[in-house]
């Protein structure tokens, strides 16, 4: 049987009597200061802030844009400006097409729904020669476009 009336004695630790710079103790001070500003701005820029609710609220998606009118702005109004199909929003298959005879192109848009309620606008779908029956691409259509001024 165990005893419970002795204490057992644990050894004592020698420990250097050295005494401990003020310095260092400042600089150590300093250092975790610094580490706790480093972690508080890391939960700002990771969370949004302390004092909300923590949830972070992104913006609603861009609006997309009328690819018919951000070419008439660049390039200029076109000399023939057509409508294929009924000019609402509900038709399904209206077409647009911006003929630039001076530029010897011609570019086809179709609308494209978006967002809600529904609104309508164009979305290009490609280029193509005056006549219709040879299509070109991107590049040569940007430099025909860009050969003469608005």
């Amino acid at each position: 049987m165990i005893s419970t009336d002795v204490a057992e004695e644990r050894p004592e630790i020698p420990r250097p009597n050295i005494p401990v710079s003020p310095a260092y103790q400042r600089a150590t001070i300093l250092w975790m200061a610094v580490m706790a500003a480093a972690g508080l701005g890391a939960w700002i820029w990771m969370f949004g802030g302390v004092d909300g609710t923590g949830v972070v609220i992104s913006e609603g998606p861009p609006a997309q844009a009328d690819d018919a009118a951000a070419v008439v702005a660049r390039f200029g109004a076109p000399e023939v400006d057509r409508l294929d199909g009924p000019d609402t929003p509900e038709a399904p298959n209206t077409t647009r097409t911006l003929t630039y005879t001076s530029r010897q192109l011609r570019m086809v848009f179709v609308r494209r729904a978006v967002g809600s309620p529904p609104r309508r606008v164009w979305k290009l779908v490609g280029f193509s020669e005056l006549d219709g029956q040879h299509l070109i691409t991107g590049d040569e259509a940007l430099r025909r476009l860009m050969t003469l001024p608005p």
